[in-house]
C-alpha cells in the first residue's frame, strides 16, 4: 500500500541526516523518544519540535460466529487488510508543557466470499497537551488531555465503505509515569476517554485502559539500542445500548536511536484476550521519530 511506502521514505530520509553525530549518553534520547504506546511521561525540552510517524499493520485472526456462539479461526476466504499512518508533532511551548497534534491516515480493504468494502482517507484529528508535574533523575509524572475532533468519514456510507471516523467527539485525561531503576525503566499510564453520541446518534463506548512496561537502553559506538515489554488492557464502559468490552494485549518492542535526532522503534501489541469483540488482532508498528533540537549549540 502506498502508505507503507511512505514509512520507509521517511526512515531514509532520517537515516541521512546529521549522519556523523554520535550518541554519548543514553538517558537524553530514552526520555526524548519514549514509546511507540505514545506514553511519554517526559517532556521535550522548550523550543523543540518532535515529529513522528508510525506505520501500523493490524492482522485478525479469530472472528465471532453468530451461529456457533463463540470466537472461531478467521476463514481463510476472508482477508481483513487494516493500515494506517499516523503522524504526531509536538512543541515544546515550555519545559513543563507540550503541545500535541495527532492525525491518522486509514487504509482499509476488507474481502470475503460475499462481499468487498475498503475505506481509505484521513482519521479523527486530535489535539492534545502534556503538562509535566515532576522530572528527576528517578521519576517522572506527567498529566495529558487529548480532544478528539470527528473529522474522518463516519456517515451517509454505502454498503461497501467502511467507516474511518468514530463521528464522535472525544475527550481523554491520561496520568503518565517512570520509574528509573539501575538498568531499566518502568513505565506506565492510566486513561479515561469520554465519547459523544456520534453524528448518526449511536452511543460510542467510553473507554478507559492502563499500559504498564518495562524499556532497557544500551549504548554502543553504533548507537542507542533498547527495548521494552509489558501489557495493554482497556474496557469499553458498558452502557444502556452497549455491551462493552475487555482487552488485554501483550506487548514487545525494539529501539534504535541512530543519533541524537532520530530514533526507530518497531513493536507487536498482541491480543491475548477478549470479551464481546467480534474480531480479535495483534498488530505490528514501525515507527520513526525525528527531534528538531532548537536548543543544541553548533
Amino acid at each position: 500500500m502506498k502508505y507503507r511506502v511512505l514509512i520507509f521514505i521517511f526512515i531514509a530520509f532520517g537515516l541521512n541526516i546529521n549522519a556523523q553525530n554520535k550518541i554519548v549518553d543514553s538517558t537524553q534520547f530514552k526520555r526524548n523518544f519514549y514509546t511507540s504506546t505514545n506514553v511519554r511521561p517526559v517532556n521535550i525540552e522548550k523550543g523543540n519540535y518532535l515529529f513522528s510517524a508510525q506505520a501500523t499493520f493490524k492482522k485478525y485472526y479469530k472472528a465471532f460466529n453468530p451461529q456457533s456462539g463463540s470466537v472461531e479461526k478467521l476463514s481463510d476466504k476472508v482477508v481483513l487488510n487494516d493500515a494506517a499512518l499516523n503522524l504526531t508533532a509536538i512543541y515544546g511551548i515550555g519545559n513543563k508543557i507540550n503541545l500535541i497534534a495527532f492525525l491518522p491516515i486509514k487504509d482499509f480493504h476488507h474481502y470475503s466470499p460475499m462481499n468487498f468494502s475498503k475505506g481509505i482517507g484521513t482519521g479523527d484529528i486530535t489535539i492534545g497537551g502534556n503538562y509535566n508535574l515532576l522530572n528527576n533523575s528517578a521519576n517522572a509524572v506527567s498529566l495529558r488531555l487529548d480532544f478528539g475532533f470527528p473529522t474522518g468519514k463516519s456517515a451517509n456510507l454505502s454498503m461497501q465503505d467502511i467507516p474511518i471516523g468514530t463521528g464522535a467527539f472525544t475527550s481523554r485525561l491520561t496520568a503518565e509515569g517512570l520509574h528509573s531503576f539501575k538498568k531499566t525503566d518502568f513505565i506506565y499510564a492510566a486513561y479515561y476517554e469520554y465519547r459523544t453520541p456520534n453524528s448518526s446518534g449511536i452511543n460510542i463506548a467510553d473507554e478507559t485502559g492502563i499500559y504498564a512496561f518495562f524499556q532497557n537502553n544500551f549504548t554502543t559506538e553504533y548507537g542507542n539500542f533498547g527495548f521494552e515489554y509489558g501489557l495493554i488492557g482497556n474496557i469499553q464502559i458498558p452502557a444502556a445500548d452497549i455491551s462493552g468490552n475487555i482487552t488485554a494485549q501483550l506487548f514487545i518492542g525494539a529501539n534504535y536511536a541512530y543519533n541524537e535526532n532520530i530514533n526507530i522503534r518497531l513493536s507487536v501489541p498482541y491480543t491475548v484476550f477478549q470479551q464481546n469483540a467480534f474480531l480479535t488482532d495483534y498488530t505490528a508498528l514501525l515507527q520513526f521519530d525525528y527531534l528538531l533540537n532548537k536548543n543544541k549549540k553548533q
